[in-house]
């Protein structure tokens, strides 16, 4: 028994590294279970739609948002042409980010000299529920956090070892984690800088006409790479679709934002932020004490340390919004690494000891936090697909002669259009995001119990999602309304104009304020992406005031199905009586590329009041 247990026989670092293989596997698992069980959320719906359906992969886009998250885009779209449109085949790129991640976790895990300050790395970046969570999101910030922590590898070990091999991996990383995720633009700058720094300094670099050549075929690469990512964000800029963020400070705007992220708590918070001081001393008296070299166990902390005073130069000279939540997640990386750094650099067991205990809280809040059913960061845009189930069956049984409206709060409209892609129903139309006051009139509700409170008496609960806010809502009995105009046109139309009216009436006598307009079309398209919408219009007659105006993103399907026409039934309000209104509704093509409509059908209905 001796032999099999005794002291000599068992190899601490061999016990270290089963340990983080077995909590990273752990960690794998629960990251699938949560892409398959969480509803996409409509950012990564968004990217699905307008992006990685279509094929469409220019930064420059028509959708004029800055959702495209590059290298996530492609990898996704790879991933739906194999395997579909599940929320784990478009989160699936981000599912193998993490493998990728953990292994360059357990190569830097390993540079560090102890047991005491590999494990806090391990346990700060890996036992963080919310920012792990990122790996399980259909976005760009998981594939940046595992990009930029292989690039980080790269050059780190560039301090030992100038190989021109170690130059491409690292600037490979660094590229793929930049274009996954913009807001690593001074993390690039910073890495780039290290990377010729230490090339410049090793002797053999003067006299290798080698090294001359491939270091500067890298330097050419890294400023291309550079070059593209300023064009982009300077159209971004131009577009108005940076505006992510706040020019609040750092402390109120990124500090404040990450930790509300992470656990949940702010700077406005006295313990915590008496231990962010703390943290934040104790780094810099490391740094200070060894007199601000550039030296390998400094790295982290110069990132952490030229990330932070760079995202203030940037606010205070050029405007640019300090960082926001996810977009500044990064930082929380950098300090991860650099505190354990820090950690490994002090000789005296007993104060790494005490730094290292605050660290335990994360486990902690890991545990009290876990979760496999939301998305905490976007509680709001958790949309239980049985909500939509339970609509579709009781419209498929109802057959109504006249499309049901459904009003959802906030942006889960998006989740449930993508249910309906993927189960199409044409009773049940599609949703348009609308802050709206009159929610009494609609057939279904899906919103926050709070805000439904004063209507209860009209409508009956439906379901309750145990995981988020919002409630599925159905009305007692359907609002009263009179059909007041019909058309049905089912001439074939090619067109290839920017707008094409489908009805253009007046309205003489109006006595009430509120419309409900159905409209069933049926459309093909040569072009695609197919950038477009229906619009519905009421306006005055004379001084052509607008009184209500809606726009409803068209479907840009691969494939036009006649089986399943665009649907979409809703309300206009604020309707001038006793006033002639001028009622359009119209197909907006926004980048005038042909299309075809085969058949167009729009009732318009008098609420009575």
């Amino acid at each position: 028994m001796k032999a099999l247990f005794g002291k000599n026989n068992i190899n601490p670092n061999r016990i270290s590294n089963l340990l983080f293989i077995g909590l990273a596997l752990i960690i794998l698992v629960v990251l699938v279970i949560r892409a398959i069980q969480i509803p996409l959320f409509i950012d990564e719906i968004y990217t699905y739609d307008h992006y990685v359906r279509t094929g469409y992969f220019g930064p420059v886009s028509p959708y004029s948002q800055a959702n495209n998250h590059l290298v996530n885009t492609i990898l996704t779209y790879f991933s739906f042409e194999a395997f579909g449109n599940s929320s784990l085949a478009l989160r699936l790129p981000n599912i193998l980010a993490f493998v990728l991640f953990c292994v360059y976790l357990f190569r830097i895990g390993n540079l560090l000299k102890t047991r005491i300050a590999k494990w806090s790395l391990y346990i700060g970046l890996l036992l963080s529920l919310n920012f792990i969570a990122f790996f399980a999101v259909g976005r760009g910030y998981g594939l940046s956090f595992a990009f930029g922590l292989a690039s980080f590898y790269y050059v780190y070990k560039l301090f030992d070892n100038n190989s021109v091999s170690r130059v491409f991996l690292a600037l490979l990383f660094l590229g793929l984690a930049l274009f996954s995720n913009f807001s690593l633009l001074l993390f690039y700058l910073i890495l780039g800088g290290v990377i010729l720094l230490l090339s410049v300094k090793q002797r053999e670099f003067y006299y290798s006409v080698s090294s001359w050549w491939k270091m500067g075929l890298a330097m050419i690469l890294y400023l291309l790479v550079f070059v593209v990512a300023i064009d982009i964000l300077f159209y971004y800029k131009d577009a108005g679709l940076l505006w992510w963020g706040s020019l609040y400070g750092f402390r109120a705007t990124t500090l404040n934002s990450l930790l509300f992220l992470l656990f949940q708590f702010t700077t406005e918070n006295v313990l915590v932020w008496g231990l962010l001081l703390a943290y934040i001393s104790i780094i810099g008296l490391v740094f200070v004490l060894n007199k601000f070299r550039i030296e390998k166990k400094q790295f982290a902390t110069w990132i952490l340390f030229l990330n932070v005073i760079g995202i203030i130069v940037l606010a205070n000279i050029f405007e640019v919004n300090y960082p926001y939540q996810r977009t500044g997640l990064h930082l929380y990386l950098f300090f991860i690494l650099s505190v354990s750094f820090v950690i490994d650099s002090i000789s005296i067991k007993w104060i790494r000891v005490v730094i290292v205990l605050p660290l335990l809280l994360i486990p902690i809040h890991f545990i009290l936090s876990f979760n496999v059913s939301e998305v905490v960061f976007w509680s709001e845009d958790n949309l239980p697909k049985d909500y939509f189930e339970k609509v579709k069956s009781i419209e498929d049984e109802s057959k109504s002669e006249y499309v049901s409206s459904i009003f959802i709060e906030g942006t889960t409209y998006s989740s449930w259009d993508y249910y309906l892609w993927n189960d199409f129903s044409p009773s049940i139309p599609r949703t348009v995001m609308v802050r709206e006051t009159k929610k009494d009139y609609y057939d279904y509700l899906i919103d926050r119990e709070e805000n439904v409170t004063e209507l209860m008496s009209l409508f009956d609960t439906l379901a309750i999602n145990e995981s988020g806010p919002l409630v599925l809502y159905k009305r007692k009995k359907s609002t009263k309304r009179k059909l007041i105009f019909d058309i049905t046109d089912s001439s074939y139309y090619e067109k290839s104009t920017e707008f094409y009216e489908l009805v253009r009436m007046t309205l003489d006598t109006f006595y009430s304020s509120s419309l409900f307009i159905e409209s069933i079309i049926q459309l093909d398209y040569q072009s695609y992406p197919f950038v477009s919408a229906v619009v519905i219009v009421a306006e005055d007659n004379e001084t052509k005031e607008k009184y209500a105006y809606r726009t409803i993103e068209l479907d840009t399907k691969q494939q036009w199905i006649p089986e399943e026409p665009f649907v979409h039934g809703g309300y206009l309000h604020e309707i001038p009586k006793g006033r002639k209104v001028d009622i359009l509704v119209y197909i907006w093509a926004r980048e005038k590329q042909p299309y075809i409509v085969h058949s167009s059908k729009v009732k318009i209905h008098q609420v009575i009041e």
